[in-house]
């Protein structure tokens, strides 16, 4: 078979349509040579965020700038009333937890998907028909950074779509440099270093902490006027990191006065599960707070996380925390991989290193250098991967993804094995043999997978209405094989 062309850079191919006149002779094809022509390339596929439930959907942003969605018809999976804009000049998605936002080359955006979270901008769209420069969302709501550094947001207006009492730190900042966002909330960090809130109050929408009162507040005004340079969440909280190492916390995450003080200097970096914070000190220490059921307590590690640490992963309720020897340390919610007991000679020092560590929102699974795969956590949420042991043993990972309750282990030799809630996209039975090679990255939301192939298809599995099931959109990744005469 001769190749003409490979996913991710596949060109228009003289035998199509648009070149029909071609001869065969002129293509430097022989009798009976077999081309495979992929119709439009496949450049990025686009979930929606996490956690969106069971409503999830996907959409895949092909070569010319034209989208494909599928999914929940209330959850982004349908983009019928917007595919004429679809069409083409598509540069960039971003996703609610239900809907999704198109920013086009020319600079508009173009909106789909449950309405009261953020599939429709008719509210805004004069201000969205040129001009945008970046998107950004919450789990409810979008906002658009323009060219002129202002702000437009849509969605619903208690969960970060309406931005009009931030109007003012949105236009004195000398223009957004990025933004953060919690479920319900958004926090711009301005050029000038000052931060910019606006949302649903006690999720970082405002000044309000959990940790203090109206002192509290003034002093947080006082913290966030300047001097910030990166911003993190978690589902109700964030955290700043300052130009000095210092942090500034507000939100719905408790933060105990000595903890304030561990956080004064020294922090490079900031982890977060979905309710508690992990800061990681230039020393390789750690410090924590939020709830500590969720991580936010890690006193019963304390020792190993003094020193060492080297970085940090999380899922929903549990860390894990990897140290320079090639050990990994947890803490959190015990069910959730809080509690690695079950595993920990495979979790202990190593000459060989950790790739990455991949959570489900109960389970964790690490990846080490040479592609070995370890799982724990709850067993029925992907923390038992004994089912598919015999696969990870006898070909390398190369890369994890997953769902909240199911992993994906994409092998060396583009072959997939998924393992966890059957549901949620744990059960490849359907499509083994689409998955058996051929597969060149994964990607999931949060009940469903999606597989893209060196040829330009796609196989998908998990829930069928959160974007399990591709059968109807199938036809727009068509592959077509032709031969020659």
């Amino acid at each position: 078979m001769r190749a003409l062309s490979q996913w991710g850079s596949v060109g228009r191919c003289p035998a199509t349509k648009q070149s029909g006149n071609a001869s065969a002779e002129q293509l430097g094809l022989r009798h009976g040579d077999v081309i495979t022509v992929v119709r439009m390339a496949l450049q990025d596929v686009h979930p929606t965020k996490f956690p969106g439930g069971d409503r999830g959907a996907f959409a895949a942003l092909l070569g010319g700038g034209s989208v494909v969605a599928w999914g929940h018809p209330r959850g982004g999976g349908d983009s019928s009333t917007v595919k004429g804009q679809l069409r083409s000049g598509v540069a960039t998605l971003c996703s609610t937890g239900h809907a999704f936002a198109a920013l086009k080359v020319d600079g508009s955006v173009v909106a789909w998907g449950d309405p009261r979270r953020g599939g429709d901008c008719a509210g805004v769209q004069d201000e969205l028909t040129s001009g945008v420069r970046t998107l950004f969302s919450t789990r409810y709501a979008f906002a658009a950074v323009r060219d002129d550094g202002s702000v437009v947001a849509w969605g619903d207006p208690q969960k970060g779509g309406e931005c009009s009492g931030a109007r003012a730190e949105l236009a004195g900042g000398g223009g957004v440099a990025t933004m953060a966002s919690t479920h319900s909330a958004f926090a711009a960090l301005m050029e000038d270093g000052s931060v910019a809130l606006w949302g649903k109050s006690r999720e970082g929408g405002s000044r309000w902490t959990a940790s203090g009162g109206q002192e509290s507040e003034t002093r947080l005004r006082e913290q966030l006027a300047g001097g910030v340079k990166s911003i993190y969440a978690c589902n109700a909280s964030f955290a700043a990191l300052k130009t000095d190492g210092s942090v500034v916390p507000w939100g719905a995450a408790y933060c105990p006065a000595q903890v304030l003080e561990d956080l004064a200097a020294g922090v490079e970096e900031i982890f977060s599960t979905d309710s508690a914070f992990a800061a990681l000190k230039a020393g390789g220490g750690v410090v924590t707070w939020g709830p500590v059921e969720r991580g936010g307590d890690s006193s019963p590690v304390r020792a190993p996380l003094q020193r060492g640490v080297q970085t940090i992963f999380a899922n929903q309720a549990a860390f894990a925390a990897v140290l320079r020897d090639g050990s990994v340390v947890t803490w959190g919610d015990q069910d959730a991989g809080g509690d690695s007991s079950a595993v920990q000679a495979q979790l202990g020092p190593s000459d060989v290193g950790v790739r990455a560590i991949c959570g489900t929102d109960s389970a964790f699974a690490l990846l080490r250098e040479d592609g070995s795969v370890v799982a724990w956590g709850d067993r029925g949420r992907g923390g038992d991967a004994s089912a598919v042991a015999d696969r990870l043993a006898a070909t390398p990972a190369h890369t994890l993804a997953a769902t909240g309750a199911a992993f994906a282990a994409l092998l060396e030799d583009g072959a997939v094995v998924a393992w966890g809630f059957g549901n949620a996209g744990g059960d490849t039975a359907a499509v083994a043999e689409r998955l058996s090679g051929g597969v060149q990255a994964v990607s999931a939301n949060e009940y469903a997978f999606v597989a893209l192939k060196g040829d330009g298809s796609v196989v998908t599995w998990g829930y069928a209405n959160a974007g399990g099931d591709s059968s109807q959109v199938q036809d727009q990744f068509e592959v077509v094989t032709v031969t020659a005469s």
